[in-house]
């Protein structure tokens, strides 16, 4: 499990009209403010446990995991197989098992995936609100929908380098879609005696901004919840395309707000063939007022290129026991998620060109390399996103 920098005001949630939502949270805080007192064990199982705080009409929940063991990724890569089949047009648990009964999976042309080497399958963050009206509304992350939805672009790629690839499906078939494309490494005679083991995209270059659900207590006892890709894209909630950022960066830097509730996970992680590092993470905040989430997917093939995809959600959902005017603007809307999403990224040689460090070592994402590859990255030029992925937009919660 990665070193966690959770924490968790316990004794000070009631001034806030903020409850935690496990009783083992207030343990869980009461060891990070006398860590040295704590031994090896305690600790680890304080950093697996679940936190989270209710604020406001949200529940917002935090839980790392270990590394997935060989069963679970071994469910994992069959999913995402599944998913990346064509053939293949729902992969919810429930209805699977029922489609294509008539094609053995073993016989036909699967493309081969494979997920990264550090998977956290259990690590989540979740935010729930649920309305008067019974609708409720949960954002979340987790490493499964991120490949889950990385997974569904090889359904459009071509399944070769062979560029004179004939017929119909090499006519359709793509280099690139919604961000995921099949990279070659800097060595050209490493990557022709591995190349038929990476008709994948092996930087695991996911498009995913987190995952939407809306549902009615109607919806759950009725039927299933359907976990089609269409909602882990969010092609259908994310309906308000917006010109420019609505997050107030302003509150988040009032640092006469407290925090109340800050984890950070990792969802998944990758040395690339010893080509480079992959990474995705998610930090969350809650203070008084609000609440933010900020996800990052850094990539870097070493001499070929550097990536890094960010996804800023801000909700606003009031005045809650926190002192001083709050100064918003009249465009943020109380209990509207705002979402910001930019790409950026840069090939090897402009990175030359642009005066920015082309020594691998310079751009490895570690906690004490943190602040200089922020500085870096801010640099990178910004890369365009797909047309259903808007870099401004929010959702109303009803």
């Amino acid at each position: 499990m990665p070193p966690s920098r959770r924490r968790i005001l316990t004794e000070s949630l009631p001034a806030f009209g903020a409850t935690p939502l496990y009783s083992s949270n207030n343990a869980h805080g009461a060891a990070h403010e006398n860590h040295q007192c704590a031994t090896d064990d305690a600790a680890t199982s304080a950093e697996a446990s679940p936190v989270g705080i209710s604020i406001g009409g949200w529940k917002i929940i935090t839980q790392n995991s270990t590394i997935g063991d060989e069963r679970g990724m071994e469910r994992l890569t069959s999913t995402l197989e599944d998913i990346a089949d064509p053939s293949y047009r729902v992969w919810d648990d429930h209805t699977k098992s029922s489609l294509n009964s008539n094609a053995d999976s073993a016989t036909r042309n699967r493309r081969r995936l494979c997920p990264p080497e550090i998977t956290f399958l259990d690590s989540t963050i979740s935010i729930r609100h649920t309305a008067a009206n019974s609708t409720t509304t949960e954002i979340r992350f987790t490493a499964r929908e991120s490949l889950m939805e990385w997974a569904e672009a090889h359904r459009y790629l071509d399944r070769s380098f062979d560029t004179n690839n004939g017929g119909a499906a090499g006519r359709l078939a793509r280099k690139e879609y919604r961000g995921v494309s099949i990279l070659k490494t800097a060595d050209a005679e490493k990557w022709s005696q591995r190349s038929s083991q990476f008709y994948y995209d092996w930087t695991y270059a996911t498009p995913y901004a987190g995952s939407v659900y809306v549902s009615t207590s109607e919806d759950t006892q009725t039927a299933p919840k359907q976990r089609s890709i269409a909602c882990i894209n969010n092609r259908n909630v994310w309906g308000r395309p917006l010109s420019y950022s609505r997050i107030p960066f302003h509150l988040l830097q009032d640092t006469t707000q407290p925090i109340l509730l800050y984890d950070e996970i990792s969802l998944f992680e990758d040395d690339l063939h010893d080509n480079g590092d992959v990474s995705l993470n998610v930090k969350v905040r809650v203070m008084p007022q609000c609440w933010y989430v900020l996800q990052r997917l850094f990539i870097r093939v070493d001499h070929v290129c550097v990536k890094c995809r960010e996804v800023r959600m801000f909700c606003f959902f009031g005045d809650h026991g926190s002192s001083g005017e709050t100064l918003l603007g009249g465009d943020v809307e109380e209990n509207t998620v705002y979402r910001d999403v930019v790409w950026r990224e840069a090939s090897w040689d402009d990175l030359l060109m642009m005066g920015l460090p082309v020594d691998p070592a310079k751009w490895r994402e570690d906690r004490e390399n943190a602040g200089m590859i922020a500085s870096l990255i801010g640099r990178l030029p910004i890369a365009e996103l797909p047309d259903d992925l808007p870099r401004y937009s929010s959702v109303r919660v009803l």
